[in-house]
């Protein structure tokens, strides 16, 4: 009976999905990239397609304050983008973002970069 249980709650366990929380996989440009060439857009992917309109990107200078740029727009890869509005000249940059999944997980979060001279 005991070998029975067993099996039982290993073939339940098995069959059960394991729950992945909505993360982020990667992003254009990296963290602390220095950038050589123009930006013309930033996007971010995640492990599941980001809700439209809780999700956001946002481009701020060294001094935070927001720089002009498009609507952030949902792809059909799982990610999110925004295209610039004009070329970034040389300096530090932050891309601020917030997104959020089907399961209602809010995340939210910083990627720094530079843009140098060629």
């Amino acid at each position: 009976m005991l070998r029975f249980v067993a099996a039982a709650t290993l073939a339940l366990a098995s069959a059960v999905p394991a729950s992945v929380h909505f993360s982020l996989v990667k992003s254009t440009p990296t963290a602390d990239q220095t950038l050589t060439a123009p930006l013309k857009r930033v996007q971010i992917w995640f492990s599941e397609t980001p809700a439209p309109g809780v999700s956001q990107i946002k481009i701020l200078g060294a001094d935070k304050t927001a720089l002009p740029a498009g609507k952030t727009l949902i792809d059909t890869d799982k990610s999110m983008y925004t295209d610039l509005a004009s070329p970034l000249a040389p300096g530090a940059y932050v891309v601020s973002w917030r997104a959020a999944g089907d399961d209602g997980h809010l995340l939210s979060g910083e990627i720094k970069f530079k843009v140098a001279r060629k």
